[in-house]
């Protein structure tokens, strides 16, 4: 799957897992990413961390449903997509 130039969106960053490997692997892809999680910015800094140096943008301690719409094609919603993927 081609994934340059394409939004994706990541519902569910996490601490562990999925969400990060998703993160990663759209980022390295060249897709434009946006990762959305629940949790708030301060639980989630070590995965933030571990992520830097991509170009992913975070959206933490809520969900902007709205804006979702904006981000069709290709998302990534289980473990088992993802694991799929690499």
């Amino acid at each position: 799957m081609d994934l340059r130039g394409k939004r994706v969106l990541i519902m569910g960053l996490g601490l562990q897992g999925s969400g990060m490997a998703a993160a990663r692997y759209a980022a390295q892809q060249g897709a434009i990413v946006r990762v959305t999680d629940l949790k708030s910015p301060e639980i989630l800094a070590p995965s933030v961390r571990a992520l830097s140096g991509l170009s992913i943008a975070f959206v933490l301690g809520e969900h902007r449903n709205e804006r979702a719409s904006r981000w069709r094609s290709p998302s990534f919603f289980s473990p088992v997509q993802v694991a799929s993927l690499v």
